[in-house]
């Protein structure tokens, strides 16, 4: 699943226990013993619905992409008023001994409670991912769209640089988290054209890489003339190479116009 899909799921759920909390606060308001109680709870949930809707739905209503620092800050400037909100609802009690309002009042205070936790987590989670991101790969990650495809955050390389960090014994073979071009480049041989003045040149190099040169050169005429489809296909799967994670966040978009 995308980072992108997960995080829009994952404030809709919130969005959605905001809803329910604000009905529940109405349904209750006349069992509070006093009505600043509700207040509070209808507005602390409210502007929780309108940051969770508003951050997914960010580019559709201002018609710009949310950096991950913004929706970093939102949230954090949240997380205080859940909090607050759910220390206070673990202190009110209804004066009344009806079983229908006091399971309305319990099933209020676990979703204020589950609401407070899932902004502390994502809170948690986000900042510690972009702090990794920060460190390892993209000092700029705060200021890249957070939705963006592919996503800011290339979480296999960041582990497996934060694994390199914290355990550098384990860190003697090779990782497929790792770079496929700086892998490529280690294990390749140099190939040196004619007339270079590098130093001693391997023997039979220069022999064996026009030896190649024209084998696929002869290749390429009868594999056309037997079936010039599969042939197509085969050279352009041995001459194109897919970018791995870390490449295809640092490739140049480039667009043509007509």
């Amino acid at each position: 699943m995308r980072f992108a899909t997960f995080r829009r799921l994952f404030l809709g759920v919130m969005s959605l226990i905001a809803c329910a909390c604000i009905g529940l606060s109405v349904f209750l308001q006349a069992a509070f013993d006093h009505r600043s109680g509700v207040i509070l709870i209808i507005s602390i949930e409210a502007i929780t619905l309108l940051q969770t809707f508003a951050s997914a739905h960010h580019q559709i209503l201002f018609r710009k992409s949310q950096v991950v620092a913004l929706d970093f800050a939102t949230v954090v400037l949240l997380l205080p008023f859940s909090m607050i909100l759910s220390l206070f609802i673990l202190d009110v009690e209804l004066g009344t001994k009806n079983e229908v309002l006091l399971r309305a009042l319990l099933t209020l205070q676990i979703l204020i409670i589950t609401n407070s936790a899932m902004i502390a987590g994502y809170a948690l989670c986000l900042g510690f991912v972009a702090l990794m991101t920060a460190c390892f790969f993209d000092p700029g990650v705060w200021q890249r769209d957070i939705d963006s495809t592919p996503s800011p955050f290339p979480m296999c390389y960041v582990l497996y640089q934060l694994s390199v960090f914290l355990f550098p014994c384990l860190s003697s073979g090779e990782s497929v988290a790792q770079p496929t071009s700086e892998v490529a480049s280690s294990h390749s041989p140099e190939i040196c054209l004619p007339g270079c003045n590098c130093g001693p040149k391997p023997p039979m190099m220069m022999q064996t890489t026009s030896n190649e040169i024209e084998r696929s050169a002869n290749i390429a005429p009868s594999n056309q003339d037997q079936n010039s489809g599969k042939c197509t296909m085969s050279l352009s799967r041995s001459l194109v190479r897919l970018p791995d994670e870390v490449e295809r966040r640092t490739s140049i978009a480039i667009h043509f116009e007509v």
